[in-house]
């Protein structure tokens, strides 16, 4: 967290808005979120997922290279795992009307769906069962994208959550070079990806868990402020 938080310090930046006599001032660091040990656990899960969802379209089409498939089919793949990314995020906003308040569940599940795509891809070596894997990872991706926003704001007070969105995307765009650093140094070492790929679905199903506890840690939450969820902003 000591890089997130330099970062963090050094960039802030304040917002002043004037109505008549009221000023006030807000900023998008706050010492407060520091102390709350669910903004440290979802940034920990964001690192790992940022590490575990790429794999699929940044090493498929070495990996159906390396299993005799044609470069083109593994970038077939890619065009899938895209299709299916748009689509997840469009289930994300369908099921934010569908199930307000529950966005730490819905991570949960996704991740867990993320750990069978990988799982399906480095298993199963078929065609079908290869795209499978793809497209169920396109699709949990997208989902789990359109919720970090609304995590932010369901699991934290209203004055931190931009402070808690911001540390969620210096994390997770830290962790997405990260991963693919990884991956191929993986894949140079030992001529092989299945290791990244395992080291997804260990990640993802660490996720699974952590968000899980989110979820059950804040359920009282969620039901004294489901009015106040519903009049969020599209």
């Amino acid at each position: 967290m000591l890089p997130l938080s330099l970062i963090w310090y050094y960039t802030e930046r304040r917002v002043t808005s004037s109505r008549q006599s009221d000023i006030r001032t807000t900023s998008l660091f706050s010492q407060r979120i520091c102390t709350e040990w669910r903004f440290h656990l979802i940034s920990l899960n964001l690192a790992l997922t940022s590490i575990a969802v790429f794999v699929e379209p940044k090493f498929i089409v070495d990996l159906m290279v390396q299993k005799g498939y044609e470069r083109e089919t593994g970038s077939n793949f890619v065009a899938y795992n895209g299709i299916l990314n748009a689509c997840g995020r469009t289930l994300g906003v369908l099921l934010k009307c569908c199930m307000p308040g529950h966005s730490s569940y819905v991570m949960s599940v996704s991740m867990l769906v993320n750990a069978v795509s990988h799982a399906l891809v480095i298993y199963v070596g078929t065609y079908p069962g290869m795209m499978a894997g793809v497209m169920l990872a396109g699709l949990s991706h997208g989902v789990m994208v359109s919720r970090i926003a609304v995590i932010a704001y369901e699991v934290f007070d209203p004055q931190l959550y931009a402070a808690a969105l911001v540390g969620f995307n210096i994390t997770g765009g830290l962790s997405g070079i990260l991963g693919g650093y990884v991956g191929g140094l993986v894949n140079d070492l030992t001529g092989t990806y299945h290791i990244i790929f395992l080291i997804a679905i260990v990640c993802s199903l660490v996720n699974t868990v952590s968000f899980f506890v989110v979820g059950v840690s804040k359920t009282k939450y969620f039901t004294r402020h489901e009015a106040q969820y519903e009049r969020l902003p599209d």
